[in-house]
């Protein structure tokens, strides 16, 4: 349960992210060259045009809790029966 967990938040997270890359470089060609080189340029952009980059920045967050929650399930010890 945790890997699939871990799997869809980075699914999620990585959509997420080239979505926020899309609109980056529907800015401006630097945004988006920034952004791909850069990460934290991505997330200033997601900051600095927070009315436009809202709902993949959110999606972002959320794939990321989903997964760190996804490690934590399995990374988790189990009890051996006997």
């Amino acid at each position: 349960m945790g890997t699939a967990l871990a799997i869809l938040g980075c699914a999620i997270g990585g959509f997420a992210a080239l979505w926020l890359l899309w609109l980056a470089f529907q800015e401006s060609l630097w945004w988006g060259v920034g952004s791909l080189l850069f990460a934290p340029v991505l997330a200033l952009f997601a900051f600095l045009h927070w009315d436009r980059a809202r709902t993949p920045a959110l999606l972002n967050l959320a794939g990321l809790a989903l997964a760190v929650v996804g490690v934590f399930m399995g990374a988790a010890p189990t009890r051996e029966a006997g």
